[in-house]
């Protein structure tokens, strides 16, 4: 009987501290009242007030990538070099560009004296959430066809991948179908992601909003939106 009361026992102080630890991990945030957002206990990587202030600093540091087209500030992706957001906490954000191109380019001739190539490609922009216990990707696709001075947005698409985290909702959608010159085709994607921890549950959230624009020279522009 001695045995059984120090097991139950032991049981109840196992179930306390479980409570104590999934209290602290929901109680003492300061919710902003402008924007909703949780300003405590989450990493500063999901948190869009500190993403947006340390997006400004980078583009600050780096204004070679800053493009603008039609009073619209744009930022120019590279294949080769990533944008990393670094945090204090250790946290960071990174977008990756990555382009696929059809190996099959057709020959139009529409004239006796001018002819245009035309070519597909799909860019890909992935945006990583990385944030030392758990990490969420979410990746914009776009299929384009290039034709002389012409790009057009045939199909906007998203994935996503992640650790402790979920897509719950998601949509994409073509803003501006073609470009010619030096006017882009646009494509837009949005989303909500939700982050768990097993035996906790929910303990934070974010929405996105991002879009893509792509110019007939095949270079492509980020441009990051409030949701």
């Amino acid at each position: 009987m001695k045995k059984f009361c120090i097991f139950i026992l032991a049981l109840i102080f196992l179930f306390s501290s479980f409570n104590v630890s999934a209290r602290a991990m929901t109680e003492g945030k300061v919710i902003n009242e402008e924007t909703g957002i949780q300003e405590q206990n989450i990493p500063d990587a999901l948190n869009p007030i500190k993403e947006k202030e340390r997006l400004i600093e980078y583009v600050a540091k780096n204004k070679d990538i800053v493009y603008e087209h039609n009073n619209e500030k744009l930022i120019k992706l590279s294949v080769k070099e990533p944008i990393i957001l670094e945090f204090d906490d250790g946290s960071r954000i990174e977008y990756h560009l990555t382009i696929h191109e059809n190996p099959t380019n057709i020959l139009n001739f529409t004239s006796k004296t001018f002819a245009t190539t035309t070519s597909t490609k799909t860019y890909e922009v992935t945006k990583w959430y990385y944030y030392v216990a758990g990490w969420a990707t979410v990746t914009l696709y776009a299929d384009c066809t290039h034709e002389g001075r012409w790009v057009i947005m045939n199909r906007v698409y998203d994935g996503f991948s992640g650790g402790f985290s979920e897509l719950v909702s998601h949509g994409t959608a073509i803003i501006k179908e073609k470009g010619f010159n030096s006017t882009c085709a646009i494509g837009e994607g949005w989303g909500e992601i939700r982050y768990q921890i097993t035996q906790v549950g929910q303990w934070a959230y974010q929405t996105y909003r991002l879009q893509i624009w792509v110019d007939p020279a095949g270079t492509a522009y980020l441009k990051e939106l409030t949701p």
